[in-house]
């Protein structure tokens, strides 16, 4: 049986000696230096005899110690060698996520980059779907849904249910005046997503103002990124999902036409296929995923 040191304490030897500096080597493990220096008094006690020197300008490796140094440098340099040998042949599979298109395009596309910046060794293979349950389409780790229930029998988190807010341009409000009451709405063409058809109409029926009227002009768009660029030419008024349209509210590009809101009746869900979660680059999405709905939900 080997008579191994405990390795873990190795690189903290190899980097004390390459130093001969207990701070600089600490602060290239970024770990405290009193802790670097309770590692290498763990690793003397167990070889039985000292390893350096400690004088009033630094560590010297002794005699002993240079012998070591060399071997375990040596050692530490095939084992990266063979590391990166080994994960050339064998690359990490990317995170695989699917996601609800108006959703990624305008919430998590614009958020990546945080991800990313957090944890670049994670490749990401991104996809969007047209259909909200998105788990029906693809092969993926995590699909982002819009649905009114989550699917059975897989693992998921409930994100946050969507507000439903008619939006336009800042010279259509103008146009319509100061405060247009509801059935002024109805003298400007309405614009909607033709996946989110009944948009319109689940908003009205929470605040407005009697039935739905008949023969009103609308404009519907297959993508929502469309819908979005007609409502900023104003080509009339949007029925916005507040979570898609706030960057262009706050920047003034877009405006509110009420102030009466409505919930939809679906949410966005983060599913997990099976097994999903047992992967340390889906946990850590998921966790950076709280994250960014905590700060970003519309106050």
């Amino acid at each position: 049986m080997r008579q191994l040191p405990p390795l873990n304490l190795l690189p903290a030897f190899e980097a004390v000696a390459r130093h001969s500096s207990l701070q600089a080597a600490a602060e290239e493990l970024t770990i405290p230096a009193a802790e670097l220096e309770s590692q290498l008094c763990a690793l003397e006690r167990f070889l039985g005899f000292s390893l350096l020197e400690r004088k009033q300008g630094g560590l010297a490796l002794n005699c002993s110690g240079l012998q070591y140094y060399r071997a375990v440098q040596q050692m530490l340099d095939r084992l990266a060698a063979v590391t990166a040998s080994v994960r050339q042949q064998n690359p990490p599979r990317p995170l695989r996520l699917r996601a609800f298109e108006p959703f990624l395009e305008r919430w998590l596309l614009p958020r990546i980059l945080d991800f990313q910046g957090r944890h670049p060794a994670i490749d990401i293979d991104l996809g969007g779907s047209r259909l909200p349950h998105t788990w029906l389409e693809g092969d993926a780790d995590i699909w982002i849904s819009f649905d009114e229930r989550p699917p059975a029998g897989l693992d998921y988190d409930r994100l946050y249910r969507e507000v439903l807010i008619p939006v336009c341009a800042p010279t259509l409000r103008a146009q319509l005046g100061h405060a247009p009451a509801f059935r002024e709405l109805f003298t400007t063409q309405l614009l909607y997503d033709q996946g989110r058809a009944e948009d319109w109409r689940l908003w009205w029926a929470a605040v407005g103002d009697g039935p739905w009227p008949e023969g009103e002009s609308m404009l519907g768009f297959n993508r929502y990124g469309l819908l979005i660029e007609s409502a900023l030419l104003g080509l009339g008024v949007a029925i916005g999902h507040l979570s898609l349209v706030k960057s262009e509210l706050d920047a003034g590009r877009l405006v509110e036409l009420y102030d009466r809101y409505a919930m939809a009746p679906q949410r966005y869900y983060a599913v997990y296929a099976e097994g999903a979660l047992e992967r340390p680059a889906v946990r850590q999405f998921r966790e950076w995923l709280h994250q960014q709905v905590c700060l970003n939900q519309p106050a």
